[in-house]
């Protein structure tokens, strides 16, 4: 179930605006896919430091589709799992990569300043 709003049925564009979270973040699917992507790699790095390899070796037995090459219905579900998830780890600066440059969470710190 969808926590946030779909805004288009049908997409053109990987950068169409596909969806509006729940702190009202207009995304498309490209930066719903990286968003899913930097969750997902974050938990992995922060497993191996406890020991813990199992995500990672599921996905490499079990093959893994890719956030880009999902559905826009598939990545809406993935990122309604992870989305309180990437603004905690957002807000305490523990991903392991760099949020996209074309993120909205850019403007919003923008207009802190």
């Amino acid at each position: 179930m969808s926590r946030g709003t779909r805004l288009a049925e049908v997409i053109e564009s990987n950068n169409d605006p596909l969806y509006e979270d729940t702190r009202a973040m207009t995304l498309t699917f490209q930066q719903m896919a990286d968003r899913c992507l930097n969750v997902e790699m974050t938990d992995i790095f922060k497993d191996k430091a406890e020991g813990d390899v199992d995500t990672l070796a599921y996905l490499l037995e079990n093959g893994f589709k890719g956030y880009y090459n999902m559905s826009p219905s598939q990545i809406i579900e993935e990122y309604n799992c992870m989305e309180d998830k990437w603004y905690q780890y957002y807000e305490e600066g523990e991903f392991i990569m760099s949020v996209s440059e074309d993120d909205p969470i850019h403007e919003l710190e923008k207009e802190k300043v």
